[in-house]
């Protein structure tokens, strides 16, 4: 969510940010993958989640992330035994496991606006999504975009991301 709030605030205010970092941002949702099913499904109700939390707890973050690929850690904790005797590579392993993990609350309006605007509605790559009231449009950003894309990604699939280059 960082990246894109990133985009977001810098299109919205140009000149403000003179470089803009993203790591794994999502743009065209209608390649969002899994992530993107679940947040248009009717059968999730965000309005119901949002008024019943209202902040939406960590927990809840992870296991749906989780949900995204169940197999996923059981695999990563499978190869472990491999890597003792690596130390660079345990140390990797161990920081993307505590940053894969390392969850924050999140406001269940900021959840539901988040995922109607950029998932639902695919508000970034139709010029609908709005900040502010106003419409946001990407072609102001006036900064210098590095966008970090990860070639097997299962949360932001590539072609997710890519669509940033075009808007």
């Amino acid at each position: 969510m960082g990246g894109t709030m990133s985009l977001t605030y810098a299109a919205a205010h140009p000149g403000r940010v003179r470089n803009l970092v993203l790591l794994a941002a999502p743009a065209d949702t209608d390649h969002g993958g899994l992530l993107s099913t679940w947040a248009r499904s009717t059968g999730l109700d965000l309005d119901n989640l949002a008024e019943s939390f209202g902040l939406i707890p960590a927990w809840l973050l992870q296991t749906a992330f989780t949900l995204l690929k169940p197999t996923w850690m059981l695999q990563q904790h499978a190869a472990l035994p491999s890597v003792w005797n690596q130390p660079q590579i345990l140390r990797g392993y161990l920081a993307l496991t505590r940053w894969a993990n390392d969850n924050i609350p999140v406001s269940g309006a900021v959840l539901r606006d988040w995922a109607h605007g950029i998932y639902r509605d695919n508000g970034l790559v139709r010029g609908t999504l709005r900040v502010h009231g106003a419409p946001l449009r990407l072609d102001r950003l006036d900064a210098a975009v590095c966008n970090v894309i990860a070639g097997k990604d299962h949360i932001i699939p590539p072609a997710c991301s890519r669509a940033l280059s075009g808007l």
